[in-house]
């Protein structure tokens, strides 16, 4: 702005000296004079008021600093007193602060394990689904297996007259029908055990009709562990006890 005006205004002075040979050309320059002239005036005016106005908002913004410095330093000031009346120790606080930043630290450590921890649990919940599956289906199996089973036994008992039957709790009866064929409802009949050893036993005098080979036929049945192959030879004895009669 100063070179302009600087400029300008030394342009006037030469229009003036040349105005002083013509009135009109010195009308021209006087008016353009009071314009220059007020101009400059208008201009310096606001420059004042712009320069005053960055002044200004530079003091305020320092003297806000300046307070928000002395309430920081009076808060601190007011917590250290405040600790001290409570009989705590400012460098206390200051440990205490560290341990919260650890803590939360491990909390974020923990929170991302917990991640991990939680794809575990889905996996072993969609094992515990599978087992819970494979069990159901062992279940529907077994209860199959239970009724072909029963339905054995019904043909047994219907075509063979096989029966099994519980005597108190460790005893099993086991009796045969249609075996005489002079009196096909006829019982032939022996009791089993199994005792603490986990040895089978036939009390004396259960077998009905007495089986001369039954001794025999017991120290087979506990090596071998063959139940069902013990009740067909039984039975064999039988008929053949029928017929001799």
């Amino acid at each position: 702005v100063s070179t302009q005006s600087t400029g300008d205004s030394n342009y006037l002075t030469m229009a003036s000296a040349v105005a002083g040979t013509d009135p009109t050309i010195a009308t021209i320059v006087s008016n353009a004079q009071q314009k220059f002239n007020a101009w400059t005036a208008a201009h310096t005016q606001h420059l004042s008021q712009l320069q005053a106005k960055v002044s200004n908002d530079t003091e305020s913004s320092e003297s806000k600093i300046r307070d928000l410095y002395k309430q920081e330093q009076q808060l601190l000031a007011q917590a250290k007193a405040a600790a001290i009346c409570n009989g705590v120790n400012p460098d206390q606080l200051t440990e205490i602060d560290h341990k919260i930043a650890e803590l939360n630290c491990k909390l974020q450590q923990n929170n991302a394990g917990s991640v991990g921890l939680e794809h575990k649990i889905a996996a072993t919940e969609h094992k515990v689904t599978e087992a819970v599956e494979a069990l159901k289906k062992y279940q529907k199996e077994t209860e199959q297996y239970r009724l072909e089973k029963e339905l054995g036994v019904m043909a047994y008992e219907k075509r063979l007259g096989l029966q099994f039957q519980r005597v108190e709790d460790d005893y099993l009866r086991v009796v045969f029908q249609q075996i005489d064929p002079r009196d096909p409802q006829k019982q032939f009949s022996v009791v089993v055990c199994v005792d603490s050893d986990d040895v089978y036993q036939i009390p004396e005098g259960s077998c009905q009709p007495h089986v001369p080979v039954l001794d025999t036929m017991l120290d087979e049945l506990r090596a071998t562990n063959d139940f069902p192959a013990f009740v067909r030879k039984l039975r064999a004895r039988f008929v053949e006890l029928a017929q001799v009669a």
